[in-house]
């Protein structure tokens, strides 16, 4: 398995739930992270889920972001 992560915004619309499902089914990813405004209702070993309140928790997460 290679050692790429992937970071997926908008898991749970049409799209973004077709995508994460083929991230997960192509072994192309150890580990798939998903950024949500609610559960995205999958359970998968390489699956990360973190639901977050984007307005609310912007300025937490705007730290972590390199080069600012």
């Amino acid at each position: 398995m290679m050692e790429r992560r992937a970071l997926l915004l908008g898991a749970t619309g049409l799209v973004g739930g077709y995508c994460l499902r083929r991230l997960l089914e192509c072994g192309a990813y150890r580990e798939v992270r998903v950024l949500t405004r609610g559960p995205v209702g999958v359970s998968h070993e390489r699956l990360r889920e973190t639901v977050i309140d984007p307005v609310a928790d912007l300025d937490r997460y705007h730290e972590r972001v390199p080069g600012r």
